[in-house]
Parts: C-alpha cells; structure tokens; sequence
C-alpha cells in the first residue's frame, strides 16, 4: 500500500505555476536578448550582411528556446523524482496515491517541451527529446505520433513504426495505475493502429493492424522475434525471418501508404464532390477560422503591449524594460487558451451563418445523393479543422472545449486528448476518459444510405486507446471499453462492465481487479 499524500504535495495550483514557469524561463531569456540586439544593434533591411546577422540571430534563439524548456523540464521532474522515485508496479487509482499524482504532474509538465521540440515535426528533434526524457531508443528509428516519456521504456535500432502507432509504459483503470517495463528490440516493424503497453517485443518482430483491426500488445506478451503478429492481443500468425529485403521494404511502403488515410474523409469521401464554389468556400471558411483563433490568441498579448506602450516602452533603461517583458511569456501560454476558445466561437459563428441558408442536418437516414449531404460535409470538415488546429496546442483539454461549442452534449470533467471523434450527435457523461486515437463516431454508411445518429457515453466511463465506439452506440455508467475494443453500431453497452476485444465481449467489471490480484 503507498503511503498517502501529504497536504499540499504537488497541489495542481502548483503545477499551474510550475506550467507558467517552464514556459517563463523559456521565452524570458530570448525575448529580452531580442529586446537588446534590435535596441543596440538594430537592423538595415538594405544591409546582407544585416539581413544575415539578424536570420543567424533568429535561429540561434529558437535553439535557446529548446534547450531552455528542456533543461528547466528535466530539472523540475528531477526534483519530483527525488521526492517520489518512479518505480514499475500496480497502484491504487486513487488522487491520494503519490505514485499516480506525480506521474500526473510530470505528464502534464513535460507538455509544454514535447509541443516546442515537436512543432518542426524532425525526427532527429523529437528523438532527441525523448531520450533526455528517459527513454533509451537505439539508431535509426522512426517513431509513432503518440510516445508516451514514461519511465522504463526501450526502443531498439532501426525500429520502424506507422504513424498511427501508440507506445505506452501505463495503464489506468478504475481500481489500479501500473506501471510496466515495456521493451521493443531491434528491426522491428510496427503498421498503423498498433500498440504497445508493457509487452517484451523480441528482434524482427512484424506487428500489422489496420483501422478495423487494431493490434494491440499488453502487459504478459513475450514475443520471441522473428514473427509476425496481429490482433488483440497480438498473436503470432507467420514467421519473419523468411521475408526477403524487398518484402520487408513493401510493407514499409504499405504502412507509409496506408498513413494518408484520413479519419474524418473516410465516409464523406462517399458523397459526391462539391461545386467549386463550394471548395472555394471551405478553403475559405479554413482561413476565416484560423484567423479567428489568431486573432483571440493575440488579444491579450495586444492588450499588454498597448499597456506597455503607454506607459513609456521602451523607456531607454535596460532594467525597467527588462521588467516589462517578463510578464510576456505567461501571457503567451494564457493566449494558447485563447487560441482553442477563438478557433471554437469562429467555427461556431461561421457554421450558424453557414445553416442560415443551408439548413442543418439531423439525426436520421439519408441517400447519399441528396443535396443536403453536399452542405453538411462542409461544415463537417470545418468542424474537422477547428479540432485538428486545437491537436497542435500543449493544452489537453482543447477537443472538450471546441466540441461543446459545436453543441455536442460534454460534461463536466471529460478528458479527450487527441482522440478521432465525430464533432456532432455526441454525449459524454461527466468523469469520462477517451484515451489517445480512440475512435468515436456518429454516422455510418449503410445501403448506400448514410445514417445519423447520437452516440451516449455515460458517466465516469474510460474508453482505451485504439478503441472503436460505433455510431448510435450507448455506453453505460462506470464502464470501461479496453485498448483495442471494436464497439459496433448501436450496441447497448451496460453499466458497470467490461468489454474487450473485436468485436468486444462483455466481461464484469470486476475482472479487471481479479487481474491485477493475479
């Protein structure tokens, strides 16, 4: 039994303040030098050499920014991993379990330095980056979007993994936080819609899944090397080490291919194209949504920089000047907030003004020819953006807030981080969790009609990553949908189970506790 948290410890009014104070040591350093290079120096846009003092200038501080957010990153969980050291093992799911509660803090503190390193989307960056967070990955390796910086993690040379690739060293369910060693091994091949959580992944090792067919490894999954495996959980279904140099070089090729699938295309992609104007009107739309977010983002910041100004900036002493930008920094991580509330009201306003003259679709059946359906996939794919613009954010509860402004039904305290969720007929209870890529929809196509119709997800249900909520589902009150389950549409899910595998049984949910007494 861990021991209980003592009040105060890792208070998340502190994490707030250790959030603003990553980002304050990051930006601080480089804004003032800016403020003294163009105060001092100055620039002559005429001058080359100017013009290329300026550019080295520029590049040099974006280093500066990286290695400040990383560095004062490292230092802050260094301090939380003296007062709590991380350690493999199950942990009462509780907030006053020290182990879980720290693990909370230093995910949520490491967001702001993953965005920074990731922003360029360079593999040298982001590797980098995870081996200063603790992971050991071998050469040559391309990752997966979704790696989690969880202790005791391994990835071996030349390790290939298709974008849609989840690698975790934890799981969270309603009784038990565990933490697992989680070991992949060298010239392994991992497709799209994969996972890894706390398997022994040997040599060679060939994973395949695919959108309707997720594989999935979990805690007590050994694979020897030299195999291919699918399934949830995976399981071997062919041996490798037979595959020539050519092969294994085509299912590369196949899992880059299968990467330009796009989630939110995949059924509209049924319903016959637009007009040009009306391509002309979502690209448009895209813009005005942008420059809404842009817009709501810089308002705060205008709002200081016009304080500033009045009050005499630049004054000419360093120091007082010096004084004025510190705020800046914390202002702009407060602005990112304002960024996701912006592109959210923008999309809002612009699909009100969209249904003024087009109507709105409703829940129901429809041909896929009908003239409606033209109009609906462009508010669709607005909708689509909004979500895709919140995903480039640090800030984890940007999908929660952009679909309650599409007037899905979202309570209280629901956590959806980067989850491919329809944006319309939705309810979530309060106290629910949708992991990573979990796959929530509310229309489907079906004798070449397509079909409308809400999804309910009760309260205090947590639905794993990779899993799959057909459209018209209904999940009951404290249930769990497990990593990799295949939900069709629909389906009647009762309170307080389980439900696991493709398609998903039903289990009590007291199974889960069983298996952690085991």
């Amino acid at each position: 039994m861990s021991k209980s948290l003592k009040k105060g410890q890792f208070n998340w009014k502190w994490v707030v303040v250790l959030f603003l104070l990553i980002g304050e040591v990051s930006f601080y350093p480089s804004l003032l030098l800016g403020y003294i290079f163009f105060t001092e120096y100055g620039i002559n846009l005429n001058n080359l050499v100017d013009i290329a003092i300026t550019l080295i200038f520029f590049i040099s501080n974006y280093f500066l920014i990286l290695f400040l957010s990383l560095g004062i990153t490292i230092f802050i969980i260094f301090l939380i991993n003296l007062k709590i050291p991380p350690k493999f093992g199950s942990y009462e799911n509780s907030i006053n379990n020290p182990n879980l509660y720290a693990w909370r803090v230093k995910n949520t503190l490491r967001s702001f330095s993953r965005w920074l390193w990731e922003m360029n989307r360079l593999s040298i960056f982001r590797v980098f980056y995870l081996r200063r967070m603790g992971l050991k990955i071998g050469k040559n390796v391309r990752l997966g979007k979704y790696i989690l910086e969880d202790d005791f993690m391994e990835i071996g040379d030349s390790t290939f993994m298709g974008k849609n690739t989840i690698i975790s060293g934890h799981l969270i369910d309603p009784f038990k936080f565990t933490v697992y060693k989680t070991k992949i091994g060298k010239n392994c091949i991992f497709g799209n819609w994969t996972g890894l959580v706390g398997a022994d992944i040997g040599d060679k090792s060939i994973i395949l899944g695919n959108l309707s067919n997720t594989s999935v490894g979990l805690n007590g999954i050994s694979c020897k090397g030299n195999g291919i495996y699918r399934g949830m959980p995976i399981k071997q279904i062919g041996q490798s080490n037979h595959l020539t140099t050519k092969q294994i070089r085509n299912i590369k090729k196949l899992i880059k291919n299968q990467e330009k699938f796009n989630f939110y295309e995949s059924t509209i992609s049924t319903i016959k194209n637009p007009s040009v104007k009306t391509k002309i009107k979502l690209i448009l739309g895209k813009v005005f949504i942008t420059f809404g977010g842009v817009m709501f983002s810089f308002l705060i910041n205008f709002l200081y920089i016009f304080l500033i100004i009045f009050l005499g900036f630049p004054t000419g002493d360093t120091l007082l000047d010096a004084l004025y930008l510190i705020p800046i920094p914390m202002i702009f991580i407060v602005s990112l907030g304002f960024f996701i509330a912006g592109t959210g009201a923008t999309t809002r306003l612009l699909i009100a003004f969209h249904h003024k003259s087009a109507g709105q679709i409703k829940e129901g059946e429809y041909d896929l020819d009908d003239p409606k359906l033209k109009s609906w996939k462009t508010v669709y794919l607005w909708k689509q953006f909004s979500l895709d613009l919140t995903h480039k954010t640090p800030l984890g509860y940007g999908d929660t807030i952009i679909l309650q402004t599409y007037l899905c039904k979202i309570n209280r305290n629901v956590q959806m981080i980067k989850a491919l969720v329809d944006p319309e007929f939705l309810k979530i209870g309060k106290d629910s969790q949708c992991a990573a890529f979990a796959i929530i929809r509310s229309h489907y196509i079906q004798d070449n009609k397509i079909i409308f119709k809400q999804t309910e997800i009760g309260e205090n249900v947590m639905i794993g990553s990779l899993a799959y909520i057909g459209a018209g589902a209904k999940i009951g009150d404290n249930t769990v949908i497990g990593i990799g389950a295949y939900i069709p549409e629909n389906t009647v899910c009762e309170p307080n189970s389980l439900y696991i595998g493709n398609p998903a049984r039903r289990l009590p949910l007291s199974a889960i506790s069983n298996n952690n007494k085991g």
